[in-house]
């Protein structure tokens, strides 16, 4: 929504982020929906971690956060100077946001990626492979990960 709003202001000079009360309805909308995306977000990464692994994911999760608040607003600034005009980094948002949605929507089955991170964590700890950590605390406590059924 908020990408859309700002590529209205490719075409006109009355809307797309041209008017101070655009930037505080953006803050309202950002302030209320940016923490249930979070929300949502570390809620995903939590059902679809394998057991016993869940720090290394959440590191993950978290590295290629920041990695992404690096790049991504120098690929915006790079938009725009080669452009000229700070409207054109938009589309750009839009396309990203859009095909993230895409993924999500329809990309991801939440009950299959669950049942995979339980196997992948079961093949890891019967190899042997994964011998630090929580894995290592849960062998020998006759603790089985739980599988999700529809």
């Amino acid at each position: 929504l908020i990408p859309v709003w700002g590529m209205i202001g490719i075409w006109t000079t009355q809307l797309g982020f041209h008017n101070a009360w655009e930037f505080w309805a953006y803050n309202i909308v950002f302030g209320l929906f940016q923490a249930p995306y979070y929300a949502f977000s570390q809620t995903m990464m939590a059902e679809l971690s394998p057991p016993g692994f869940d720090n290394m994911f959440f590191g993950l999760f978290g590295l290629s956060n920041r990695a992404s608040s690096t790049i991504g607003p120098n690929v915006i600034q790079a938009i725009i100077d080669h452009t000229g005009n700070n409207w054109m980094g938009f589309p750009f948002l839009f396309a990203l946001c859009a095909c993230a949605s895409l993924v999500i929507w329809f990309g991801v089955d939440v009950v299959k990626g669950r049942n995979d991170a339980v196997a992948w964590a079961k093949e890891i700890r019967a190899k042997g492979e994964h011998t630090e950590g929580p894995a290592r605390a849960l062998q020998g406590r006759n603790h089985e990960p739980r599988m999700v059924h529809d």
